[in-house]
């Protein structure tokens, strides 16, 4: 009898994740919702910044038609490659979304951190690149307007 129960509570002990397992996993979990809230919020100032670097081409190229001796040998094309950067790393979380898989805490406890493990990654890489473009996009507009304000010093006293 004694054999029979060590055997039945080894078997009942082997079903279930352990309080540490699934703390581990919900821990996981939880920090991946709040980098992808993060990415989230990067994401929709993303979308606000592709409208913005539209006004700028868009003002680049009037005033460039207005006053084309002091913008002979600018472009905008800093712009529109920034404006690039910043679409892709939108696509990229898109992508990314699209391809989410919930945490389920019923997966088996090893396959939850391969899982848990690869998301956390997969959303750094998404976060960081719309980082990047965010800030490489922010730059390149501070640098057209002091392009511009340079460019245009004592134009607008008249």
């Amino acid at each position: 009898m004694t054999a029979a129960a060590v055997a039945v509570a080894l078997l009942l002990a082997g079903c279930g994740k352990s309080d540490a397992q699934r703390a581990l996993e919900t821990g996981l979990n939880d920090e991946i919702t709040k980098m992808h809230d993060a990415g989230m919020g990067l994401y929709n100032q993303a979308k606000d910044l592709t409208g913005q670097i539209d006004a700028a081409i868009a003002s680049h190229d009037s005033l460039a038609n207005k006053y084309a001796k002091k913008f002979t040998g600018h472009s905008a094309d800093d712009l529109r490659a920034a404006k690039d950067k910043v679409t892709a790393a939108m696509a990229s979380m898109d992508a990314w979304m699209k391809d989410f898989k919930p945490y389920d805490p019923e997966v088996p406890h090893e396959q939850v951190l391969v899982s848990l493990n690869k998301t956390k990654d997969d959303v750094m890489k998404v976060k960081a690149d719309l980082e990047g473009a965010i800030g490489g996009a922010m730059a390149s507009m501070d640098a057209h307007k002091a392009f511009v304000e340079q460019a245009l010093k004592g134009v607008a006293k008249k």
